[in-house]
């Protein structure tokens, strides 16, 4: 959840104040979800939510649907490659929106 994921931080608006963008790199399509209706429950407006999970049809145009929502582009990045390519600098992202 997105508790767990800034449970260093004084609180969930203190990682996206007034952000431009914010990059999510969960497992699954639970994961990325729940944080992306986290997310827009902020106040977030303007801002880029990108997803570099592979998540399944249905739960990305829900994504996409609770983004457009709450004035927010939801963008699915999914990353692809072998370790050797990360290593190398040559993942592929695969983008849409």
């Amino acid at each position: 959840s997105l508790n767990d994921l800034v449970s260093a931080f004084a609180s969930k608006r203190s990682i996206v104040t007034a952000p431009s963008s914010v990059h999510l790199m969960l497992t699954g399509d639970e994961a990325t979800l729940s944080v992306v209706k986290e997310l827009n429950n902020l106040g977030l407006s303007d801002t880029s939510i990108i997803s570099h999970a592979s998540t399944s049809p249905e739960p990305t145009k829900e994504c996409a649907e609770l983004c457009e929502n709450a004035g927010n582009t939801f963008v699915c990045a999914p990353v692809t490659g072998r370790p050797l390519a990360a290593l190398s600098g040559q993942l592929l992202i695969w983008a849409s929106s």
